[in-house]
């Protein structure tokens, strides 16, 4: 979509601006997996999960260097597209759902505490009438000294198969109606384990979300999200960050940061294919930039400590 081209009126939900997903090969994409691929602490996990995975562009070709994920959209409109792409790239352990984060964490169904529960019941009807040993409770958390009662795993006995290792987000936080929904994403993942998160850059030239602005209806406007927050928030679509108040609210909901980068200005905005390459590789050039009015986004490497 270009600078001057309008904002697409099916991306609203009422009022509500749900974004549109970059294509999988668009060089911001490509950017976001090579400076995740850069932080090996992230590859350390068994499950992924995207919160806001549009048309999968991300978390598919992520899928294979981990057990499984899960790709969580507020609505099924990207599924197609999501299936499409999973079925081009041979990606067989991956899975989209629809999930609103505003109203809860979320997790993973669990196959190994089905099986827990499943052997907790066995074991009961093996045992009819009779009562179970301490020695055998203290060996089988889950059954309690009477016939017939299951106790409910705890979260110790589960969180290691219900939430997830890893959890990635590119440019979703600022749709949210409220970000206090970043504290659901914190309580997805399991303690200690790290989120990849970006957000649009406030430093960037352009608006990269629209306003509703009635003389300027575009979706790239230049320089209007250097606006004091509250003039911006009045009329954007959609919230935009500073590298401070990404950190602070993200510490605010139960991260620790581990790492901040401004990722580098994909320059897609220009169309003219001799400057759009000049630019990449002369000014624009490297995946993340010391330089924040060269940012597009901001990437946080982050990590749940409560």
């Amino acid at each position: 979509m270009s600078n001057t081209e309008r904002v697409d009126k099916s991306l609203f939900e009422e009022e509500h601006y749900l974004g549109k997903p970059a294509d999988a090969n668009d060089l911001l994409v490509r950017r976001r997996i090579a400076l995740l691929e850069d932080f090996l602490p992230f590859w350390e996990g068994d499950n992924l999960l995207e919160i806001g995975c549009g048309n999968g562009n991300t978390v598919l070709p992520l899928s294979k260097k981990f057990t499984r994920s899960i790709g969580l959209e507020y609505a099924d409109v990207h599924k197609r597209e999501y299936e499409q792409l999973r079925n081009k790239l041979g990606v067989t352990n991956s899975k989209f759902e629809t999930w609103d984060i505003l109203s809860g964490p979320y997790s993973f169904n669990s196959s190994a505490v089905d099986s827990q529960l499943g052997a907790e019941k066995n074991a009961l009807d093996e045992l009819g009438e009779e009562k179970v040993p301490m020695a055998e409770l203290e060996d089988n958390k889950g059954l309690t000294d009477t016939l017939g009662e299951i106790k409910a795993p705890t979260e110790e006995t589960i969180s290691a198969g219900k939430l997830a290792d890893r959890l990635i987000s590119f440019e979703v936080i600022e749709h949210l109606p409220s970000e206090d929904g970043v504290r659901n994403y914190a309580e997805s993942l399991k303690m200690g384990g790290i989120a990849a998160i970006s957000v649009p850059n406030k430093w960037w030239i352009f608006e990269t979300h629209g306003a509703n602005l009635p003389l300027l209806p575009w979706n790239r406007v230049p320089f209007f999200s250097w606006l004091p927050r509250p003039l911006h928030e009045r009329w954007s679509h959609a919230r935009i960050y500073t590298r401070k108040r990404i950190v602070k609210l993200l510490e605010k909901h139960g991260f620790e940061i581990l790492k901040v980068q401004y990722v580098t200005a994909p320059m897609d905005v220009v169309k003219w294919k001799p400057l759009q390459s000049f630019l990449r590789n002369w000014v624009f050039r490297g995946n993340s930039t010391a330089n924040p009015f060269k940012a597009v986004s901001i990437l946080v490497f982050c990590k749940r400590i409560r």
